[in-house]
């Protein structure tokens, strides 16, 4: 009969990343009828642009969901985060077997099958989810050249260190947490006096430099959306309160773990009930791990102290990567206890749980709730209604719609033609729309309206800008509790119009 127990380290870390890759692949695609928010938003409506840079964010996560996208179709964003995932689970395999052996290591990287980020939020993939293997991959890299001095790991630090920025700004709270680590310790100062860390700087530097042009070139704009999106905290004893916070946010998040520890047996040795015994680990390894598992949500809990600033809960998703390392270090695993089968069902039995739990979190969402989760949109039906539409009044082919970044992003890709998405008619956020563009080639308007006649403002004020109507969708599903998406829409006519045969429009 087949046991779990008896596989290898390595086999054990094989079947956790085709689990996570296969799983949490597989369930979106049999439960959602379109595509996440954020990959949607963030990832189609800005990757088909191919810009150095957006006015949110750095440009690499909406380049590969546009990439991914374009070779596989819905599936190619939804592998994106599972592949995240799976580079994730084997940098910290690789360091935690560097660090206590690789039975103990690959408990630990299970154990992050019971940490939320590792599920639920995969499935969306964006900035966050892009910056978990980055960060793990670094961890690992730093490590390795901290210890050994060899070029190869700087090198390899400095490249993950440049996808980082082109991936999200918060890495840098990390390469910081670097640097004052290596200065702080007389026997990793040592590196200054090599070329080492100065060729993983020029590194970073040469993978980054094209956003880092960019943002020159166009006054920063992602760092003053950094700015706006955090807020401000209103008084100086709210900040606290700010920065518990967040930290309570990252202490739910891994909650579920609890419970493999538990079934490891590892939580009466916590207890005292059974007697305690951790792996062998250096004075120095222990301090790394700590310090790279803890050090980065804590400085993350000082900056609202600080500054003021406000932090959102998800901006934690790349810290975490080291509790399940952190865990065994400090109780111990199941191979000691005797008790590793259960821990593997129970890992097998949550894992499961939890893609199950989405999954119908998809059909009660489709067909009973009154307000339906975005992945259940029709947007096929929005898409070609719209565009039919557009063709009737214009003539023209479709080739820019103007309308925020969801509907827009649903539009474009599904239309054939995919067009560029001009953000709620705004020439800064979408600075691949021209003025001359929008003369030639018109435009389909859309938005979300509570009724007849009620256009935005920014709409309104578009050259030429003409209401056409509403236009309602039924959710897929056959949903009576929810009301159906009811959209208005209008067209801003180009030149297009005027050559093309049998426009209708006045």
């Amino acid at each position: 009969m087949f046991r779990a127990d008896t596989l290898s380290p390595r086999q054990l870390l094989a079947g956790l990343v085709i689990f996570q890759v296969v799983i949490w692949t597989l369930v979106p695609m049999l439960f959602h009828t379109s595509l996440p928010l954020d990959v949607v938003r963030e990832g189609l409506a800005w990757g088909h642009e191919w810009q150095l840079g957006y006015y949110k964010h750095p440009p690499l996560p909406s380049w590969l969901v546009e990439a991914s996208f374009q070779l596989a179709g819905d599936m190619g964003p939804l592998l994106l985060g599972q592949l995240s995932m799976a580079i994730s689970f084997i940098a910290i395999y690789f360091l935690g077997r560097e660090l206590i052996g690789s039975r103990d290591a690959v408990v630990g990287v299970i154990c992050l099958v019971g940490v939320y980020y590792y599920s639920l939020p995969t499935v969306e993939f964006n900035h966050n989810v892009a910056q978990m293997p980055v960060w793990a991959a670094m961890i690992l890299f730093y490590y390795k050249a901290l210890r050994s001095g060899q070029a190869i790991w700087w090198i390899l630090l400095g490249l993950t260190g440049g996808i980082g920025l082109l991936s999200k700004y918060t890495v840098l709270l990390l390469m910081a947490l670097m640097f004052i680590y290596s200065l702080s310790r007389p026997a990793y100062r040592k590196h200054y006096s090599t070329m080492g860390p100065y060729l993983a700087v020029g590194i970073v530097l040469l993978v980054a430099a094209p956003h880092i042009y960019w943002l020159l070139e166009n006054d920063f704009p992602s760092l003053s959306y950094l700015n706006q999106r955090s807020g401000r905290v209103g008084t100086l004893l709210m900040r606290p309160l700010k920065s518990l916070e967040f930290l309570s946010a990252q202490l739910a998040a891994v909650l579920p773990m609890l419970i493999l520890l538990w079934s490891g047996g590892l939580l009466k040795k916590a207890t005292g009930s059974i007697p305690l015994q951790k792996p062998d680990i250096s004075e120095a390894d222990r301090e790394y791990l700590l310090v790279f598992g803890l050090g980065p949500v804590l400085i993350a809990c000082i900056i609202p102290l600080v500054s003021g600033t406000e932090l959102r809960s998800m901006w934690g998703m790349p810290m975490l990567s080291l509790v399940g390392l952190m865990a065994v270090v400090l109780l111990g695993t199941p191979w000691e206890t005797g008790r590793i089968g259960r821990f593997l069902l129970a890992g097998m039995l949550l894992f499961v749980f939890l893609a199950s739990m989405y999954g119908l979190k998809g059909i009660v969402s489709a067909r009973y709730a009154e307000r339906p989760t975005r992945t259940v949109w029709p947007d096929t039906e929005i898409a070609s209604r719209l565009e039919r539409n557009w063709v009737s009044v214009t003539g023209c082919r479709l080739k820019i719609v103007t309308a925020d970044g969801w509907l827009g992003g649903l539009v474009a890709m599904r239309s054939p033609s995919r067009p560029s998405v001009f953000l709620e008619g705004d020439y800064k956020k979408a600075p691949w729309i021209s003025k001359e563009a929008l003369k030639e080639n018109g435009s389909l308007v859309v938005w979300i309206t509570g009724g007849e006649g009620e256009v935005p403002e920014v709409y309104r004020l578009l050259p030429g800008f003409s209401y056409r109507g509403i236009e309602m969708f039924d959710w897929p599903g056959g949903n009576k509790n929810a009301r159906p998406i009811t959209l208005g829409w209008g067209v801003v006519p180009g030149a297009c119009t005027d050559r093309a045969p049998g426009a209708v429009l006045q």
